[in-house]
């Protein structure tokens, strides 16, 4: 085991002393999974979370991973999961994983605002690792509709909340996504298969 701080500023630190993507507050996040399959990388740890890049007050995070091979007690150097042409530019929050049982595919989802960053109309994007997290397949968007963030918006400076409620899973095969999704102004509860690229 290690004690680890791999992050710094997520988004922007309002007032009332909460991170905050457009007024909603965010977190690192952060999610371990274990490679329990029968593949190449079985034993790996790996670690996703959000974090600002550059690091600082009001800037924009990015989604990172980390994998260690020995326990936890050390830690790759990050890789940045989200393939924007910009990421300075946009913001990239809200990870999941899942590691798929047989061949020890790692799957990540997000929010992402990379298509409206000015207005943060966000969509969820999705990736793969079938190298153990050294490399990782185009980013897919898993949304048919870009939806505002937060909606309805939240005041300034308050510890309004329009939720991580995400999760996904997968087989060797096909992986599924599910999101809050505030497009109709409340967190429905949408889902999508994410295929993979061959």
């Amino acid at each position: 085991m290690s004690s680890q701080n791999f992050v710094g500023w997520v988004g922007t630190l309002n007032t009332a002393g909460r991170f905050v993507i457009n007024g909603a507050r965010t977190a690192p996040h952060p999610k371990i999974a274990m490679d329990n399959s029968n593949g190449p990388y079985r034993g790996r740890l790996y670690l996703v979370y959000a974090t600002n890049d550059p690091p600082g007050n009001g800037n924009k995070p990015d989604v990172w991973l980390r994998y260690s091979t020995n326990q936890g007690a050390n830690w790759s150097a990050a890789a940045r999961i989200n393939d924007n042409p910009n990421p300075t530019a946009s913001d990239q929050w809200f990870p999941e994983i899942s590691c798929e049982r047989e061949t020890g595919r790692l799957y990540i989802h997000w929010y992402d605002d990379r298509n409206n960053p000015a207005g943060y109309g966000v969509d969820v994007y999705a990736t793969y690792t079938e190298d153990g997290g050294q490399t990782f397949k185009p980013n897919q968007r898993l949304t048919n509709v870009t939806f505002s963030y937060p909606n309805p918006p939240c005041s300034p400076n308050t510890n309004c909340y329009r939720g991580d409620y995400t999760s996904i899973t997968g087989n060797k095969d096909v992986a599924f996504s599910i999101w809050g999704d505030h497009r109709n102004g409340n967190a429905l509860n949408m889902g999508s298969f994410f295929r993979l690229l061959l």
